[in-house]
């Protein structure tokens, strides 16, 4: 058993390996400019308010879950869900 979790491990830590070569390959042919033209053109506060909303849709599920959870345990609160 010991032997397949080695291979498995090896197998895994090869293909992480491959994986950031492609990565630094593909780096090298990205541009630059192109990410910072479409960062200059961003309206930051549409994108504080869509991560405000996701922040409170997160906590508005942990509330409902805290909700469906009353029966199974006595008292659920929302960070404990969250």
């Amino acid at each position: 058993m010991k032997r397949h979790r080695w291979l498995a491990m090896a197998a895994a830590f090869a293909l992480l390996v491959f994986l950031v070569y492609i990565q630094f390959r593909t780096l090298r042919s990205f541009q630059w400019s192109a990410l910072e033209h479409a960062f200059d053109s961003v309206d930051w506060w549409w994108l504080l308010a869509g991560t405000a909303l996701i922040y409170a849709a997160y906590t508005a599920r942990a509330f409902r879950w805290s909700v469906f959870l009353r029966s199974s345990r006595p008292a659920p609160t929302v960070t404990a869900v969250f």
